[in-house]
């Protein structure tokens, strides 16, 4: 009878037991609600050196943003989607300043979304195509401590950037720092836009960086660099502080390195060389003594003030060295004279003015073209305030030369073997803000290769036909680029204004760089 009422008892037991299990197969095998990753477009452009910006809508049902882990990553190689990858971001908007070197393949770009209660994952990913920061603009570079450390700044707007269809400038700000990781040691005095060869054709483009220390090229592309002191020249030397860069001839750049011309003939070396100079002394070359011109077989001009002699060379014969001009044709004697500024005129002649030790002051132009050069002299009278020029443009499109003081800008005229001097009505925005430099604006391609006189299909309206001018506002610690537009006919500036740009810092020099 006990035996009995055990077996009645485990089978009640079990029956207790089967009544209160459910059976849970059917949920255990229900799907989750699905993540969904929502965007405009699965292909995104975007300009080296610029940030990308990327928020897509994410939506789970239950579930809100907090519920969800972000996970960005990029990849590093444009050749197609790939394993070698960098992460960049953990929110849900994702803001990346592009790094990626420019290319005609594309980056792939991942999101991974994770829900943070049952572990669910979801990917996306979009193909990003980098370009150049729209290539062709203004190249200025600017310091903020005084010349300790320096940065480069990129302009580009509808003046300066053939193609550009926008009305607000775009302004890629400190990009050597963004490609290098740091600034640039020291204060840039020169920038310039150079090709050169790569051992088997003409078509390297670098842009050329000059500092107290250094001479640095960087790739156009991207602004990281490629070469620097040493490895760019020829001839062993150990001290590389440059203070000028410039092209002419369509194919030669030259620097002037401690005071001595190096030239790099481009569609034969990537290298500098020394120039010999006829004279006892080498270190004769400074930023104000020297002339040049761009197009064609151009040309250079020196005046030696250890000699009172003007020299010459032209691309053919620069690596052999260049020609003193021993008559000049003058009833006077050139010793003493200082040299303010040199630069190119039509025709590619290139003039010299110079200050005399009895006062006066002079223009001389040469057509270096011919076997015996001799100047024209032109005898600046009433050119106010020219004792106080800080600054000259020379304009090799007509007979013009601009010079500033601090806070003026005047036209020399050049005509009938007189000069004629004109006061310009221009003045910056604000009366703090003091003139630093002008220049005329001229397109890279111009004097680096041979369209000078081709046909160069991409070739702005502006160019060579716009001054630009640099200022800094040393209360404010900030500086201006204006554009002002003038006549070749009259030498003035038109009542056009192409715009002024702010920049961080004081501006130690400017370029323009290549589409």
């Amino acid at each position: 009878m006990k035996k009995l009422a055990h077996i009645l008892a485990v089978i009640l037991g079990a029956s207790a037991l089967c009544s209160c299990y459910k059976d849970l197969s059917t949920e255990a095998t229900t799907e989750l609600p699905d993540i969904v990753i929502s965007t405009e477009s699965d292909v995104l452009n975007i300009a080296y050196g610029h940030e990308l910006i990327v928020e897509p809508e994410v939506f789970q049902e239950g579930r809100s943003d907090e519920d969800f882990e972000y996970y960005w990553e990029i990849d590093l190689t444009s050749s197609g989607r790939n394993v070698d990858r960098i992460d960049i971001g953990t929110e849900k908007k994702l803001v990346y300043r592009v790094g990626n070197s420019p290319a005609t393949e594309p980056y792939y770009l991942y999101l991974r979304v994770t829900d943070r209660v049952t572990g669910l994952q979801k990917f996306h990913s979009w193909a990003v195509f980098v370009s150049s920061s729209l290539g062709e603009g203004i190249l200025v570079a600017h310091t903020s401590d005084g010349g300790k450390t320096s940065d480069i700044d990129l302009i580009a707007a509808k003046p300066v950037t053939y193609g550009y269809a926008s009305d607000t400038p775009l302004i890629t700000r400190d990009l050597y720092s963004f490609a290098n990781g740091a600034p640039i040691e020291g204060r840039v005095n020169s920038l310039l836009t150079s090709v050169v060869t790569d051992g088997a054709v003409f078509n390297t483009t670098r842009i050329m960086v000059a500092t107290d220390e250094h001479l640095i090229a960087l790739r156009s592309l991207d602004y990281k660099e490629s070469e620097r002191d040493v490895t760019l020249f020829n001839s062993k030397e150990t001290e590389f502080g440059t203070t000028m860069l410039f092209n002419f001839g369509d194919y030669c750049t030259a620097a002037v390195v401690k005071n001595r011309l190096f030239a790099c003939i481009g569609n034969f070396d990537r290298a500098y060389t020394k120039v010999p100079i006829s004279s006892r002394r080498t270190d004769v070359f400074h930023k104000y003594n020297v002339g040049y011109s761009k197009p064609d077989q151009g040309k250079i001009l020196v005046f030696n003030e250890e000699d009172s002699k003007f020299h010459f060379a032209s691309v053919l014969s620069v690596n052999g060295g260049m020609s003193s001009i021993d008559n000049l044709g003058l009833d006077y004697s050139l010793n003493g004279a200082k040299p303010m500024g040199g630069g190119a005129l039509k025709n590619q002649d290139i003039a010299m003015l110079m200050s005399l030790p009895d006062g006066t002051y002079h223009i001389y132009r040469f057509d270096l073209s011919s076997l015996d050069p001799k100047p024209l002299d032109y005898l600046l009278t009433n050119a106010k305030d020219i004792d106080k020029a800080i600054s000259f443009a020379f304009c090799d499109n007509t007979d013009v030369m601009y010079y500033s003081t601090s806070d003026k800008i005047y036209a020399v005229l050049l005509s009938g073997g007189k000069a004629s001097v004109k006061s310009l009505t221009w003045q910056p925005d604000s009366k703090d803000e003091k003139i630093t430099s002008i220049s005329q604006f001229a397109q890279s391609w111009y004097g680096t290769s041979h369209l000078s006189f081709g046909e160069y299909p991409f070739t702005l309206d502006t160019h060579r036909l716009q001054i630009i001018i640099t200022t800094y506002n040393a209360s404010t610690g900030e500086s201006k680029v204006y554009l002002r537009p003038f006549s070749v006919s009259t030498g003035l500036f038109t009542m056009k204004d192409n715009g002024s740009y702010k920049i961080n810092g004081e501006i130690t020099a400017i370029t323009t760089t290549p589409r």
